[in-house]
């Protein structure tokens, strides 16, 4: 691909959309900054290294300044300028940058220290102001503008310019807030625990109107509880849990782990989720991402079910009739997802769905915590050992 002539397609288009001040809701202004965006998202992914290391927005407000100053210049893009250009941006190191963000819906019983659960930390604004403005050379009223939180959280991660350094940091954050759900494990619509996703609490007002009786209700709605997030439950060694907030932010995971880790978000998401029956699906979604598992090359794979049930109840349970028990529950349980899947069907009970995310939870925590099972790096290692452990 000739750089230098979509860029110069893109700067006509830019200097087509500057003469003609038009209405941003207009026909024209929606096709013109379409093909803008088009072209942008081309040139941005052309090159692997900029989809891996450089976020779009900082590409994209890069090559829009560097348009500006050729317009102001009167010159036109050469391939000399495109490669200058290019390796301008190639050459950025990579650097160590802490992302912090506000942390609603938790509170800490001890707010003078920093409060670390993995490579996460939790800050109590107005005790570690100072220590935060001490990581910067930012003018501290416009660092600190806006900021009303009491808590913020923050975690450091590697990366070529802060843009890139924030999604990083936004996908980890994401799985803390699953991972918190997950070791809560209670649904609990007043309260939530929020960095990236949150729903403070506000009124709803309904009306009832007509000739003959009205009323008129409020009901609040969204979380309005806090939560101690530095409790010792929720570190707790004998349930993994310290093992799982450090294996979110692990950089270099091995292939069980990130089956676990993925299980884990799935079951934070379950947690959350309104509908019940949405929330027994995903819990079965966990479930089949630790332990499905397809030899290679094999034409006629034996029953998913069947596998999930017998493999779940060798590592959940120790006895043969816990075993039996456990297969057999599961296997309900499937049923009941069946159900949900093929026939639509809503009516899930409460304790069918709990049952369900214990035994997945349960799998995690024998995973993380049992010698056995504590060396294992994949799918297709764990489910040797389940055979050994099958047939001994």
């Amino acid at each position: 691909m000739k750089y230098s002539v979509e860029l110069n397609k893109l700067f006509e288009l830019d200097r087509e959309l500057d003469r003609k001040h038009l209405s941003i809701f207009s026909e024209e202004y929606v096709a013109l900054t379409k093909k803008m965006s088009e072209i942008y998202h081309l040139l941005y992914q052309s090159d692997n290294f900029f989809i891996k290391e450089i976020s779009y927005k900082y590409f994209h407000n890069r090559l829009h300044f560097k348009m500006h100053d050729f317009f102001e210049e009167g010159k036109i893009f050469t391939e000399a300028d495109v490669n200058e250009f290019l390796a301008e941006i190639k050459s950025l190191e990579l650097q160590e940058i802490k992302i912090v963000r506000s942390l609603n819906g938790a509170t800490l019983k001890k707010s003078t220290d920093i409060y670390k659960l993995g490579d996460f930390e939790i800050y109590h604004f107005p005790t570690h102001k100072e220590y935060l403005q001490s990581l910067t050379k930012m003018d501290p009223t416009i660092l600190w503008h806006g900021q009303k939180n009491d808590y913020l959280i923050g975690i450091n991660v590697f990366a070529r310019e802060a843009d890139k350094a924030a999604e990083i940091a936004d996908d980890l954050f994401y799985k803390f807030e699953m991972c918190y759900y997950f070791i809560k494990a209670m649904k609990d619509e007043h309260h939530e625990i929020g960095i990236l996703n949150y729903s403070p609490s506000h009124s709803t007002v309904c009306f009832a109107l007509s000739k003959k009786t009205g009323f008129r209700s409020s009901t609040s709605v969204g979380s309005f509880r806090l939560i101690d997030i530095d409790d010792e439950y929720f570190i707790d060694k004998e349930d993994g849990y310290d093992l799982m907030w450090q294996l979110i932010s692990k950089k270099h995971v091995t292939e069980l782990e990130d089956r676990i880790i993925r299980a884990i978000m799935w079951g934070g998401k379950s947690i959350i989720e309104n509908d019940i029956a949405d929330s027994f699906v995903q819990i079965a979604i966990a479930l089949e991402i630790l332990l499905t598992y397809k030899q290679k090359d094999q034409l006629i794979s034996p029953s998913i079910v069947n596998q999930l049930s017998e493999t779940a109840a060798i590592i959940i349970a120790d006895s043969c009739d816990d075993r039996i028990k456990v297969e057999r529950d599961i296997k309900e349980l499937y049923t009941i997802r069946s159900n949900v899947v093929h026939l639509g069907a809503r009516n899930i009970e409460m304790h069918d769905y709990y049952k369900f995310f214990f035994y997945v939870k349960d799998i995690i925590v024998k995973l993380l915590l049992i010698d056995k099972y504590k060396g294992i790096k994949s799918s297709s290692e764990l489910h040797s050992l389940i055979k050994r452990i099958k047939y001994s």
